[in-house]
């Protein structure tokens, strides 16, 4: 499916070959410079406004996507989808943020696994920094 952007006269601004199936929500981020779209492929798609181009495909619903939208701060993409979920989808994370959520995850796995003594360090030396 094609989506065009055009202004009030219908001047073509930006086009973009978008998603395979039917685009259900299209949203722009509130600084304006990106745009996303969801689908019946089951995908989401950010774009850049200005030239057209692909910023990233996300993917993780298991049908169509009926809705999207960006938080206030536009770090942040809600999806509500027909396989009944709704995610939320962090836009910005930085190495840190990734080493905190793993840390987040590995915590019951290290209170009953003592001996991974080099992963308990790398996540405490993760929460002093925090």
């Amino acid at each position: 499916m094609r989506l065009s952007l055009e202004d009030y006269n219908r001047k073509e601004l930006q086009s973009f070959e978008a998603h395979r199936q039917w685009i259900r929500s299209l949203r722009f981020s509130p600084n304006g410079k990106i745009l996303a779209s969801s689908s019946d492929d089951g995908t989401i798609k950010l774009w850049n406004v200005e030239n057209g181009q692909l910023l990233r495909t996300m993917e993780g619903h298991l049908n169509k996507i009926n809705q999207i939208s960006f938080s206030p701060n536009g770090k942040t993409i809600a999806s509500a989808s027909r396989d009944g979920t709704v995610k939320l989808w962090k836009l910005d994370l930085k190495l840190d943020d990734l080493m905190k959520m793993g840390c987040g995850w590995l915590q019951d796995y290290l209170t009953i696994h003592p001996e991974k003594e080099e992963l308990r360090e790398i996540c405490k030396q993760q929460d002093l920094r925090n």
